[in-house]
């Protein structure tokens, strides 16, 4: 089992199931038109793909410019990440399309002979 870890060969399983994984949600995004963007889907495997190579160069002894070069990679695609996700014309997340954008809290006093006027902090802690 330690051999797995001592020559990067557990890195490189890994990065076969990335691999998989972009695949089939590369596939589910053109078959059912679902799921997240494209671009998004490569930016994100893209990063952690980087991050393993880094790991496997780190493994194998590679030099250090190799390695910085693979986490710089990682973080570039990362900030595509990030710039993707955060982008004003990308609108709300799909798992967040059926909240309304605000939440409004109606508190209507009671009516009557008992009503008593109600201060902001009495009503924040409902």
């Amino acid at each position: 089992m330690s051999g797995l870890f001592d020559d990067g060969r557990l890195v490189d399983i890994v990065l076969a199931l990335v691999a998989l994984e972009a695949a089939a949600l590369v596939a589910l995004r053109l078959w059912r038109r679902r799921g997240p963007a494209l671009t998004s889907i490569v930016c994100t495997m893209l990063a952690g793909s980087f991050l393993l190579l880094a790991l496997r160069a780190a493994l194998d002894h590679a030099a250090p410019q190799a390695i910085a070069l693979a986490v710089l990679c990682a973080g570039v695609a990362h900030a595509c990440d990030l710039a993707l996700r955060w982008s004003p014309a990308a609108g709300p997340s799909p798992a967040n399309r059926s909240m309304p954008a605000t939440i409004s809290l109606k508190i209507r006093a009671p009516k009557g002979p008992n009503a008593r006027e109600t201060s902001a902090s009495e009503v924040s802690d409902v």
